[in-house]
């Protein structure tokens, strides 16, 4: 006879209830064709989320994290990303992931503010992580047609680059080759996360 405790019954259904949430979101993606929108500048991505209502319902507790993001909008040169021990300056595009701005077309006011509710255990975690999944896909429709591989170098760092065979706008085949090694990250607040810019030298083409 096997004995399952509430609590753990409990916790097997938030798992569920998590992934299926976020499998929605990913679909939901796809079959909107969700992209990141353009905009300006932080400062009017600030003022977009505003009308938008998606500030009106911060959680008082989230208030002091935000903050540091409105800091980081005044004084982006005194923030760095930490990518294997080695620090990246922050660009405008990066500010959008920590405003949440590159998600608001994907969540409304009440879940923007939720990353528990998806399975995630803070806000820039949860916001970059469905910012890159948004970007992910938004250049995999783009892409005329696309094989893709894997390969492992077997070098100090055993990096990981993820091959692509694809066709321009003239259907001529362009060769991608991106850096996907999973490099110890830090953002600009010192949180590790499980996501990070993808740099100059990590991108090959020909």
């Amino acid at each position: 006879m096997i004995t399952i405790h509430l609590w753990e019954i409990f916790l097997v259904y938030k798992i569920a209830k998590q992934r299926f949430l976020l499998h929605e979101l990913i679909h939901k993606i796809e079959d909107q064709r969700i992209s990141i929108p353009h905009i300006q500048s932080p400062k009017n991505a600030a003022e977009e989320l505003a009308e938008g209502g998606f500030l009106r319902t911060m959680p008082p507790h989230l208030a002091r994290e935000y903050l540091r993001v409105e800091d980081l909008v005044q004084h982006p040169e005194n923030y760095q990303w930490t990518i294997d021990g080695e620090k990246v300056p922050v660009t405008e595009e990066d500010i959008l992931i920590f405003q949440g701005y590159g998600v608001a077309e994907l969540l409304n006011p009440e879940n923007f503010w939720d990353p528990e509710l998806f399975g995630f255990t803070s806000i820039f975690e949860f916001w970059g992580r469905l910012t890159a999944q948004i970007v992910q896909m938004q250049r995999e429709r783009i892409a005329y047609r696309s094989y893709k591989w894997l390969t492992k170098q077997h070098d100090e760092k055993d990096r990981i680059f993820q091959s692509q065979v694809t066709g321009d706008n003239n259907v001529d085949l362009e060769i991608d080759q991106d850096d996907v090694t999973e490099y110890e990250t830090k953002d600009p607040f010192g949180n590790t996360i499980h996501y990070r810019p993808m740099l100059r030298e990590h991108k090959r083409q020909s």
